[in-house]
Formats: structure tokens, sequence, C-alpha cells
């Protein structure tokens, strides 16, 4: 089962996703991609939505050691946390197995 952890961040929201990638770094992740979603939707869809930021990291160690256990591990690759706005307030998501 996969529980999604909430938390609101007491800074902006460009800062949040900075301090997101930062401690992804920090913690021996690499970042992979960080997506503005809500500018896709704006140019493919043309719809205005609210900022929403996708940032996938990865631990290539722990990745392999999952790996060797059941290569049905992937499904849950790369870590991703999502930081979005929500009103006046910044949220920053991520899950845990």
């Amino acid at each position: 089962m996969v529980e999604v952890l909430r938390k609101e961040a007491k800074v902006g929201f460009d800062e949040a996703v900075k301090r997101v990638e930062d401690a992804c770094v920090r913690e021996g992740f690499g970042v992979l991609l960080t997506k503005a979603v809500d500018e896709i939707l704006r140019q493919k869809l043309g719809v205005e939505y609210p900022r929403y930021t996708f940032v996938l990291a990865c631990a290539p160690e722990l990745a392999k050691m999952g790996l060797d256990v059941s290569k049905d591990v992937e499904t849950v690759f790369p870590c991703s946390f999502v930081v979005y706005e929500d009103g006046e307030k910044t949220m920053v998501h991520t899950h845990q197995s």
C-alpha cells in the first residue's frame, strides 16, 4: 500500500521546488527531472492550471537493491515529489510504500 505524505511548505513555490531538489541531492538521490505540469497543460491543452511541478529523483544504490529483489519494483521508480499551489498555500507531496 502506498501512503501519500503531505506537508505545507513555509516558503514560496519556487523556493519549495529548490528545497525539494536540494534535499534529494543531500540525501544521495540524483534529480532526474523537474517539470512544470501547469506549463504543459497550458501549452498542450490551452488551459490555465495552478502551479504544479514534478520533481523525479533516483538513488542508484536503492534502485539496484530493489531490482535485485524484483523487477516489479520499477513501478515505484523514480521517487517522485510534487510541489503545487493550493490557493495561498504551497504544498509538497511524496509517497511512502
